[in-house]
């Protein structure tokens, strides 16, 4: 029993990523500035929040290419977590219509990044229509509180980065900003999801 109350005390954000290098560096020596108290909420856009953590554990690895994957655990305690998710609406029958627009979003916005992922990955430019329907999507998504709202500003500032490389059919920017907008989406899922 005693058990069940500490977990629900905690709260834990997980992040792992392919990084190159030098972000893996800018990051570790923001979590040093913050550990200090040097800088504050620099680690936000990650959506972690060094006021009230209880344990942080860190991993990186070199792949077979040399790539970095890098993996970050930060326990925290999760009182005001748990008081949004009280807010929520409840899942099942009762579920209101705007929660179940939001879940068609969600399904369109993942199928379209998958689609605009392939062609990124076979270094095609994306079809417009499926760059114009993710955007929308996007930004309708983030019209919508209570589901990420501290990662809103910096999905949107990517988007509007993928769409100007979509402009200038860069595939290069492109793949970049893919990149940018998977990592800011995986860190907002590892906490909101």
């Amino acid at each position: 029993m005693k058990k069940e109350a500490k977990r629900a005390a905690v709260h834990t954000i997980k992040i792992e990523n392919s990084l190159a290098a030098e972000q893996v560096a800018g990051f570790l020596r923001t979590l040093a500035d913050e550990l200090e108290g040097a800088r504050e909420g620099g680690l936000q856009q990650f959506g972690i929040d060094l006021h009230d953590f209880n344990k942080i554990k860190l991993g990186l690895r070199r792949g077979e290419t040399g790539e970095l994957f890098f993996k970050i655990k930060v326990r925290e305690n999760a009182a005001k977590e748990r008081q949004a998710v009280k807010e929520r609406p409840k899942k099942g029958g009762d579920e209101d219509p705007d929660q179940q627009q939001y879940k068609v979003l969600k399904k369109r916005l993942k199928a379209n990044f998958a689609a605009l992922g392939r062609a990124i990955l076979a270094k095609e430019l994306p079809e417009p229509h499926i760059m114009q329907a993710f955007l929308q999507d996007s930004r309708e998504m983030t019209g919508r509180p209570g589901f990420g709202d501290p990662f809103y500003e910096e999905y949107s500032r990517l988007c509007s980065a993928f769409e100007e490389a979509d402009k200038a059919k860069d595939p290069v920017r492109l793949a970049e900003c893919f990149h940018n907008l998977t990592a800011c989406m995986k860190s907002c899922h590892a906490r909101y999801k």
